[in-house]
């Protein structure tokens, strides 16, 4: 098992918050060791690509809402209130044209959705279950920064 030199909630405050930093733990040398610290994003950037986990919840009035996504984007799951169907479409923001194809996604299941990297608007296209007018989707997601 690996071993840390200190926990995550040991670690000191950050008292320059003009930067934007992580708090985390990174591999040491050897797969055995490991160091929690405070790490620069745009030194981490520089580093390695970061992946981070999205949660986007989405209160749907209308049956379409569209948003805008800047970074490569794989969703995994979709969890739905008052949804009977889901679809889920792409088009490059600068173009127009679809740089993805349409997902018919099943509500309350994983799912594997590749959002590309650039900018790219997803547009979510629900009919609902029941006569409330507002349908909810709740998207797991973990995006790539590089």
């Amino acid at each position: 098992m690996a071993t840390a030199n200190k926990s995550i909630l040991e670690l000191p405050e950050i008292t320059d918050p003009g930067d934007y930093w992580v708090l985390g733990t990174m591999q040491g040398d050897t797969p055995d060791k490991i160091y929690s610290g405070k790490f620069l994003l745009y030194s981490l950037k520089a580093q390695v690509a970061l992946q981070l986990e999205r949660r986007i919840p989405l209160t749907l009035e209308t049956s379409k809402h569209t948003m805008l996504l800047t970074e490569q984007t794989t969703m995994y799951r979709v969890d739905a209130v008052n949804t009977a169907t889901i679809s889920i479409s792409g088009v490059d923001a600068d173009t127009g044209q679809a740089n993805m194809p349409v997902y018919d996604v099943t509500p309350n299941s994983d799912t594997d959705i590749l959002i590309p990297s650039g900018r790219t608007l997803v547009t979510f296209s629900v009919t609902r279950t029941l006569t409330d007018s507002t349908a909810y989707l709740f998207i797991y997601a973990k995006a790539i920064l590089s």
